[in-house]
């Protein structure tokens, strides 16, 4: 069952690559300095809408459909079951929000890293290429770890608030200046 959950978790991450151009605009907008002030159109309320509906229906379709085929829920553990896909949900939409902010590599991370097993600076350089998987497949093990349901899900809302704020943070935007930025529009 964990295997099934690890991969599902992601299948559903790269699955859900096609509705992350929203995100990419909403890097695109955030990126440049603005020449002629700032321009709100609601435009952090309106990015993350479209990826979050499309992930969220697609979930549910897909573990209503598997509920109504095979049953597997007959025990009792509904309520934990929907935990730990609402914070399997949350998780991959983070982790694909953070692989959206991404922008060109950095150099720092085409400088050698000498070790005694050799230059260690091609594993930096994967790191940083599949860093959404990473954090899909890491945050999952941590969420299997943990023996309630109700702990898992904080982990994962606790991990993709995370991966949200390094994801502002690459494109320039403190928490701070989020924060200004939306007082002002």
């Amino acid at each position: 069952m964990r295997g099934w959950w690890a991969a599902g978790s992601v299948a559903v991450y790269l699955g859900s690559g096609w509705v992350g151009e929203t995100w990419r605009g909403l890097r695109d907008e955030l990126t440049p300095a603005p020449l002629f002030g700032e321009r709100w159109g609601g435009l952090l309320a309106r990015a993350p809408a479209w990826p979050v509906v499309a992930v969220t229906a697609g979930t549910c379709l897909g573990g209503g459909l598997v509920a109504l085929l095979r049953r597997p829920l007959a025990d009792g553990r509904a309520g934990s079951t929907v935990l730990l896909v609402a914070g399997t949900v949350v998780l991959v939409l983070g982790a694909r929000f953070l692989r959206e902010m991404k922008l060109d590599l950095p150099l720092e991370l085409l400088l050698p890293v000498i070790t005694p097993l050799g230059d260690l600076s091609g594993l930096r350089v994967a790191a940083w290429q599949f860093d959404g998987i990473l954090v899909v497949v890491t945050g999952v093990a941590l969420m299997n770890a943990l023996p309630s349901a109700t702990g898992s899900a904080a982990l994962a809302i606790c991990l993709a608030a995370c991966c949200v704020w390094a994801g502002l943070r690459r494109t320039g935007w403190a928490h701070r200046g989020v924060l200004s930025r939306l007082h002002r529009g």
